[in-house]
């Protein structure tokens, strides 16, 4: 059975990206787990020849979320 891809299309930075989701997602207990998973997978990868970058949201304990910005 071939896999099955999700495209998001999502607003970044100023302008567009898109977000690729496969079918099956694993679930971790932390953000630091899921962050280890996504740097290993990155250096498979990387090794052959794929140009990678691992991004992730973060913003301090109790500091309020990032807020959409409105087009003028």
């Amino acid at each position: 059975m071939a896999q099955q891809l999700w495209y998001d299309v999502v607003a970044h930075e100023n302008g567009w990206a898109i977000v690729i989701t496969p079918d099956r997602i694993e679930s971790f207990p932390t953000k630091q787990a899921a962050f280890d998973a996504a740097v290993e997978y990155a250096r498979k990868l990387r090794f052959v020849g794929y140009a990678v970058q691992v991004r992730i949201r973060h913003r301090r304990e109790g500091a309020p979320a990032e807020r959409q910005k409105k087009a003028s």
